[in-house]
């Protein structure tokens, strides 16, 4: 079982009063029985209260201000305070942060609903967003408003690509009129972040299927072509 390494992080923090679960991608690829790369764990626990329970480990602390915290032994996993994001920046970067304790409100943040899909210790779903169903359905629909959800991160313009293209989902309509509608903040995006997505995609691109929706998309949202 892939999270058995991580469950001792999960463990501690709940022996300390605090909830946390897997959460995100990690969560998306258990469900599609495909290989977890990367392990995400959302908690309750203050960032500062984290940074205690396991200040035996390596710990990275160059993203505390987003209250995440990068463990890089025995395991390599990000541990992030459920927090609310408001006031991006930029078309990418939120200005406001809030750390909470209610994982519904950490939910909301999130992009689509198959990546706000949340595992207990002992993988029991947290599933606020039906995205279970729609990984089922093979489709992809954003957490909230569509419109609203892009424009605050263009990013989440060229995730809903790759996501689409790499696991062979359906865009659900209002989500791509907003990744069309809103294409011109994809400008906004500092190069190294595209040429990321580029690799992510590319790297998971295994069939002409796949090659052949990425086209479309390309030829419905010509701006694609400078960045796929």
């Amino acid at each position: 079982m892939e999270f058995e390494p991580y469950l001792f992080i999960l463990e501690r923090l709940n022996d300390h009063g605090y909830s946390a679960y897997f959460v995100g991608g990690c969560v998306r690829d258990f469900f599609l029985n495909r290989k977890i790369t990367d392990i995400d764990i959302a908690t309750s626990a203050p960032q500062k209260l984290v940074e205690e329970l396991f200040n035996n480990h390596d710990i990275d602390l160059s993203a505390k201000y987003f209250g995440v915290i990068t463990l890089n032994t025995p395991v390599t996993c990000q541990i992030t305070t459920f927090r609310m994001e408001s006031d991006y920046h930029n078309h990418r970067y939120p200005h406001k942060i809030k750390f909470v304790d209610d994982v519904s409100l950490d939910a909301l943040r999130r992009d689509f609903t198959v990546n706000a899909l949340y595992l207990d210790k002992d993988l029991n779903p947290y599933d606020p967003f039906t995205g279970i169903k729609d990984l089922e359905n093979k489709i992809l629909r954003c957490v909230g408003n569509p419109a609203l959800r892009l424009n605050e991160d263009a990013l989440r313009i060229l995730r809903a690509i790759r996501f689409s293209v790499t696991l062979e989902f359906s865009i659900e309509a209002e989500l791509l009129k907003a990744c069309i509608d809103l294409a011109s903040t994809l400008s906004y995006l500092k190069r190294d972040t595209i040429e990321l997505e580029r690799i992510k995609l590319f790297d998971n691109i295994i069939n002409q299927n796949q090659l052949d929706k990425l086209e479309y998309y390309k030829s419905i949202i010509p701006s694609l072509n400078k960045y796929f």
